[in-house]
C-alpha cells in the first residue's frame, strides 16, 4: 500500500492498495480512505482466486496542512 504524502490545497492526492487473494474461490475486498478521522474515499473490488489487484482512492484536500491519512490499519501523518 502507498498513502499520499501530505496534503495540498487543490493537489490530488492518491493511494494504491494492492489486494491479493491465495484463497480458492472470489473474494471481495473494500478499502477506505480516511483523512482526519473523516472518510473520503472508498472503493470495493471482487478478487478471482489466485490473483490480485490494485484500487486507487483519490482526495483533493481543501486546505494546506497536516493531515493524518489511513488505510485500514495504515496511517500516515504529513504537513
Amino acid at each position: 500500500m502507498t498513502l499520499p504524502q501530505g496534503g495540498v490545497a487543490g493537489e490530488q492526492s492518491d493511494a494504491r492498495i494492492q489486494s491479493n487473494n491465495t484463497a480458492s474461490s472470489e473474494r471481495e475486498y473494500e478499502a477506505t480512505l480516511t483523512a482526519d478521522g473523516t472518510q473520503i474515499a472508498s472503493e470495493s473490488v471482487t478478487v478471482t482466486p489466485e490473483e490480485s489487484t490494485t484500487l486507487a482512492l483519490t482526495h483533493t484536500f481543501e486546505e494546506t496542512g497536516e493531515h493524518t491519512i489511513s488505510v485500514g490499519n495504515r496511517t500516515r501523518t504529513e504537513s
